[in-house]
């Protein structure tokens, strides 16, 4: 392990062990956490990135990701995408262009409440694919958006977003699968009917953007949202397709995170990993990195 991740981790600890009131919050049924101390400066976040077609198993690359860094001319907001498209990458292409134009607009008329600026440009977003006719196409959508020292975290299926503490990994998003036992009975409850863990034995997530025949049988566009402030036991955050997550998890990726203290790098060994692994996926991953000199 790096001696300056050694250094870091200690100082954690022993703050963690003079104060025993943490702040916590919990937005959408997900825990978050605040470390004991905040940094009253706003953090530098530099952006590390890199798509990976895997053509010995994929034929097309699906995956789309969007960095929009000084998001609206503010360089204190930044906005980060992974959109994981199904048969083609025509939708996933789609909600690159769309999101963040929705989410601006939306952002502009309502700065103070962030949340449902989030909430509601999935709705739009969805809304707008159906002008597109995406009926039996979709994409899944993970979002992350930086506004000063607080990052919050909106998603629709099984896209993953982690953040990297020095203590350990806190996941942000929430896996929409139709074999979430939630998601399972919310689907259920509507009429929607599941068939080898699939909605009509064919999809695999439980909320998405497009897939419109599938809406009539229980997929949502409605988001999970979760936002946690930036202090100073925050490293990493990372976004990433299923075809990294499928493969590696929580505890492996914060495993690898602790010693390497590039985010070019991380994001290059986390590829590796899944591959070596055996991901048969496209893979795509954005690593954010806040303690990087």
């Amino acid at each position: 392990m790096h001696k300056i991740s050694t250094i870091r981790r200690r100082r954690f600890k022993r703050e963690k062990e003079e104060t025993s009131k943490n702040d916590t919050e919990n937005i959408s049924g997900l825990n978050t956490y605040t470390a004991t101390r905040r940094y009253t400066n706003i953090p530098k976040v530099l952006v590390s990135s890199k798509l990976f077609k895997n053509e010995k198993y994929m034929e097309e690359m699906e995956d789309i990701i969007s960095i929009n860094q000084n998001f609206n001319g503010d360089k204190n907001q930044h906005l980060f995408c992974v959109f994981d498209g199904h048969c083609g990458d025509e939708s996933a292409k789609f909600s690159s262009e769309n999101f963040p134009i929705i989410f601006s607009e939306l952002l502009k008329k309502n700065p103070n409440n962030i949340e449902k600026c989030l909430n509601d440009s999935f709705i739009k977003l969805d809304e707008k694919t159906k002008k597109e006719e995406f009926d039996y196409i979709g994409n899944t959508a993970t979002i992350v958006f930086i506004d000063k020292n607080i990052l919050y975290c909106a998603n629709v299926g099984d896209s993953r977003c982690v953040l990297i503490g020095f203590d350990k990994p806190y996941r942000m998003s929430y896996d929409d699968k139709v074999s979430d036992e939630s998601e399972m009975k919310r689907i259920l409850s509507v009429g929607g009917k599941i068939r080898k863990k699939r909605i009509l034995g064919e999809l695999a997530i439980s909320r998405g953007i497009g897939d419109h025949e599938y809406k009539k049988h229980g997929l949502i566009a409605i988001p999970h949202i979760n936002k946690k402030i930036i202090g100073y036991n925050e490293k990493y955050c990372i976004i990433a397709s299923d075809g990294l997550w499928d493969f590696v998890c929580d505890e492996t990726v914060y495993n690898i995170s602790m010693n390497i203290d590039k985010g070019k790098d991380l994001c290059e060994k986390l590829v590796n990993v899944a591959i070596n692994i055996g991901s048969q996926d496209n893979i795509s991953v954005i690593v954010l990195s806040f303690r990087e000199n």
